[in-house]
């Protein structure tokens, strides 16, 4: 046992006694000595690891950019394709039923008379130049025209010349306005339409170009029902309206006739007008 000290006066005693020799208290006990230090110092501290540094390297180069991707924005996309579409077709549905389906449609009107106001086929028009004789430019400098072909003063199917250089249709003799409209009609349904051919103005004859052309696009249409207005007079002309009845629809005329001398001439013949 060591020695202790008396915690009043300070005296050491021997480890095994209980009582200060010199002032008698009684002695602390004996613990067990430290194995380092001397006494009343307390121990060392222990001894910690050192942490090691931890360092960042960057990687070398610059890195590519890689764009994260994104689902398509389908809830905006998909419903515009749809009313795209569905505004598509309720205007075609529109525009057939006004041309094709609609009884007393204006542009229904239109689009005939334009179809109707088409030229000749092609075919056709150079068949028939192929077949026209060739004149050399000298010729026709000093006026003479092909075989066939009316002279300058425009001599038409009933032989009088025309007033307006060749560019009106004479009626056979004897026949009113009233009565070439008539009988325009009659054979246009019976289907007689190279009869019909020759009762329309100079310039429709020459826009469809041959009697085929015209029995081929005329007879396309169908007409069932031919129905004549009252004629309508100022001066030497005459006006008279005229409905060709097809399938589809009616189709209105304005027919002119002109009067010279004691003949009758057809000058035009245009779309639209009132029975």
């Amino acid at each position: 046992m060591g020695q202790v000290f008396c915690t009043s006066c300070g005296k050491p005693s021997d480890g095994g006694e209980q009582f200060c020799r010199g002032c008698g208290r009684p002695l602390p006990v004996a613990g067990p000595v430290p194995a380092q230090g001397a006494p009343g110092q307390p121990p060392p501290p222990e001894a910690r690891p050192t942490p090691t540094p931890q360092t960042f390297t960057p990687p070398a180069g610059p890195q590519p950019y890689v764009p994260v991707a994104t689902a398509p924005h389908t809830s905006v996309v998909v419903p515009l394709m749809v009313g795209a579409l569905a505004v598509c077709l309720v205007a075609t549905a529109v525009l057939a039923y006004v041309l094709f389906i609609l009884p007393a449609s204006p542009l229904r009107t239109q689009f005939r008379a334009a179809v109707d106001a088409l030229p000749a086929p092609a075919e056709a028009v150079q068949g028939d130049a192929a077949q026209a004789p060739q004149l050399s430019p000298e010729q026709l400098q000093q006026g003479e025209l092909p075989a066939g072909h009316p002279p300058a003063g425009g001599t038409m199917s009933g032989g009088s010349s025309t007033p307006s250089g060749g560019s009106m249709t004479e009626l056979p003799a004897g026949m009113t306005p009233e009565q070439a409209l008539k009988r325009f009609g009659q054979y246009t349904v019976e289907g007689k339409h190279a009869e019909a051919y020759k009762l329309l103005p100079m310039d429709k004859q020459q826009s469809y170009g041959t009697v085929e052309a015209y029995t081929s696009q005329v007879g396309a249409y169908g007409i069932t029902g031919f129905n004549t207005g009252k004629p309508t007079t100022s001066g030497n002309d005459v006006t008279i309206v005229c409905e060709m009845v097809t399938p589809e629809m009616p189709v209105t005329y304005t027919w002119t006739y002109t009067k010279v001398g004691s003949a009758w001439f057809v000058e035009s013949r245009t779309m639209g007008g009132t029975l």
